[in-house]
C-alpha cells in the first residue's frame, strides 16, 4: 500500500481496557488491516521494468521466442549498425532470467540496459509466498496461534 498509512485511534466511545496489553494491540492490528484490504478490493501490482537490447542481426531468431517466453512486450527490432536495438518492457521479477539467457543467445555479444518504469496490475495469478508470520487472512488460526505467543 505504498502511500497510505493506517492509523489506530481512540474515539472515547468505548473505553481501553486498563487490561489490555500491547501485544493485544500488536497482533489485533494485522487483523484489522486484512480486513480492510478485503474490504477496499485492493489489486496486486508488479513493478515493470523499460529494457533496451542491442545484439548481432544473426541472433534475432534465437531471441524473440525468449522474450516471448519471458513476456516482454517488445517493440519492433531496430537495425543498429551490425546488429538491432529492440526496446520493451519486462516484469521485473523476469530481468534476472533474461540477463542470464543473453549471453547464451548472442553468443556473449548482447547488452542489456534495464531500469524501473512504472507498476502495473499483475496479469493472471498474483504471486504468493509462504507465511512466516500467523496469517491474519484465516483469523481463527490467527487468534490461536497469537494467543498461544502471548
Amino acid at each position: 500500500m505504498a502511500g497510505h498509512r493506517l492509523y489506530r485511534h481512540h474515539d472515547g466511545g468505548h473505553p481501553v481496557s486498563p487490561l489490555s496489553t500491547p501485544a493485544e494491540h500488536r497482533n489485533l492490528t494485522p487483523l484489522v488491516l486484512a480486513a480492510a484490504l478485503r474490504q477496499a478490493r485492493t489489486a496486486v501490482f508488479e513493478p515493470i521494468h523499460r529494457i533496451r537490447l542491442e545484439f548481432p542481426h544473426d541472433c534475432l531468431g534465437q531471441l524473440l521466442p525468449v522474450l516471448a517466453r519471458l513476456g516482454v512486450a517488445a517493440q519492433a527490432p531496430v537495425p543498429h549498425g551490425s546488429g538491432y536495438s529492440l526496446e520493451g518492457d519486462i516484469a521485473a521479477a523476469r530481468v534476472h532470467a533474461l540477463q542470464q539467457a543473453l549471453p547464451s543467445l548472442t553468443r556473449g555479444e548482447g547488452v542489456i540496459e534495464a531500469a524501473f518504469d512504472r507498476y502495473q496490475p499483475v496479469q493472471g495469478q498474483p504471486p504468493t509466498r509462504a507465511p512466516s508470520d500467523p496469517n491474519p487472512l484465516n483469523r481463527k488460526e490467527y487468534l490461536r496461534q497469537v494467543s498461544r505467543r502471548t
